[in-house]
């Protein structure tokens, strides 16, 4: 998208959605947002943060996260956090770690996967993110 950058090619991808966001009307969302001719999914987000645009969502995340569920006893919550819970969600689902890394956009360290190994389909990717469960109803 606009105003954005990565840090390496795997993390330009295109992942499947939780069914659960489409089913708590994420569709209907970017539909409506289209039909008013916005561009982004979350157009109040400010793109023109100092320290990137993400910065301004990251700080709100974590102002919303800690009015939530308070201040851990340990390290801080963010976004890193929420991927880290991603990822410790796929992996004790039984999710390979290739599949992990791909839905993530992280490169695994191993030097033959990338040589052996096929990018995974969209529906292994949708088949192992329909294994996290937020616990929302």
């Amino acid at each position: 998208g606009e105003c954005q950058s990565v840090k390496s090619e795997v993390s330009i991808r295109t992942i499947p959605v939780h069914p659960k966001l489409i089913e708590l009307g994420l569709l209907k969302r970017v539909s409506d947002l289209r039909k008013a001719e916005e561009k982004r999914l979350f157009p109040k987000v400010k793109v023109d943060g100092v320290n990137g645009p993400g910065n301004w969502l990251s700080k709100a995340f974590s102002r919303h996260v800690l009015a939530t569920v308070g201040k851990p006893e340990k390290g801080k919550l963010g976004f890193h956090s929420l991927r880290k819970t991603v990822v410790q969600g796929l992996q004790s689902a039984g999710v390979t770690a290739e599949l992990r890394a791909a839905y993530v956009g992280h490169e695994l360290d191993d030097e033959h996967h990338g040589a052996y190994s096929r990018a995974p389909t969209m529906r292994e990717l949708l088949d192992a993110v329909e294994k996290l469960d937020w616990g929302v109803r």
